[in-house]
């Protein structure tokens, strides 16, 4: 597959004034030189073309219609320099640049699995709190209900009590029944909804916060909330990533990751504990 950069620069060189040539020039020169992807509208505008045009345009490129051919090169210009980009435009053959720009996606994509392993420290601290829990406080933004829903699941298969509480704008709102071993989950999705998990936080008294585990999907997110709330690093639990508008999904792919990891060690504590307990009936027979 030839790339986009590749296809429009081939357009664009043939410097025959058609609405073609136009269009691939405008493009190339807005996202190499600007980081610029304009709008249909601006794009029909600045090369004096109607719309529709702009439209017919992205299909002869192999496109469904604008908004995904700008997505597409959005995803390009992503994992290259400028420099890189001029390199291969000039001088690189026609299917290495579409090679190289999936390489480096791939590459950055396992390079934050990696990353997300070192989460796991974090997740088994939460694994010992499990374990001494009666009740677990789940909250969770509305975009992973879903994964509240298997978390949620999960935990009352392990005969834990889950309390699951939505209203927390009401007056009447408290984290009812917190008793000393308890544990408050928080799932953050959305920057949007910051407010509503702030305004959990704002009901936490200090000597539950070691039991608080959040699920974060920005390390900046994570650092003004514990500069505020005054709470340690190890209550982060952060999922996030940088390219997650290239990766549909991946917020909740990766989170659902870290929640099977910590599936899985709650299964090997369970067996862990069960071996003790057996080692111990042994050894006082």
């Amino acid at each position: 597959m030839i790339s986009l950069i590749k296809s429009l620069k081939s357009y664009a060189d043939l410097k025959n004034g058609s609405g073609l040539c136009l269009f691939s020039n405008y493009l190339l020169d807005q996202a190499i030189s600007k980081k610029h992807y304009p709008s249909m509208k601006q794009t029909s505008i600045e090369c004096h073309v109607s719309e529709s045009s702009v439209t017919l345009f992205s299909k002869k490129l192999g496109f469904t219609g604008y908004r995904e051919l700008i997505s597409k090169l959005k995803f390009e210009i992503t994992y290259f320099s400028v420099d890189e980009i001029d390199k291969e435009i000039k001088q690189g053959p026609k299917e290495k640049l579409e090679e190289t720009v999936f390489s480096s996606y791939n590459n950055k994509l396992q390079d934050h699995i990696v990353k997300l392993k070192t989460q796991l420290s974090k997740i088994s601290k939460l694994v010992d709190k499990f374990s001494k829990a009666k009740n677990i406080h789940l909250f969770s933004s509305y975009v992973l209900q879903k994964e509240l829903n298997w978390l949620s699941n999960f935990f009352v298969i392990k005969k834990v009590r889950v309390i699951e509480q939505t209203n927390i704008f009401s007056d009447s709102f408290k984290l009812y029944e917190l008793k000393e071993n308890d544990l408050i989950i928080l799932l953050i999705g959305d920057e949007k909804e910051v407010p509503f998990f702030q305004a959990i936080l704002d009901t936490i008294p200090d000597q539950f916060k070691a039991n608080l585990f959040i699920f974060s999907m920005s390390e900046m997110l994570s650092s003004n909330l514990a500069n505020l709330y005054n709470l340690k690093t190890d209550s982060f639990i952060n999922y996030g990533w940088k390219y997650h508008q290239l990766f549909e999904h991946s917020q909740s792919i990766f989170l659902k990751y870290l929640l099977d990891q910590l599936a899985y060690l709650v299964k090997w504590k369970n067996k862990q504990d069960e071996f003790e307990e057996i080692q111990q009936l042994k050894n006082a027979e």
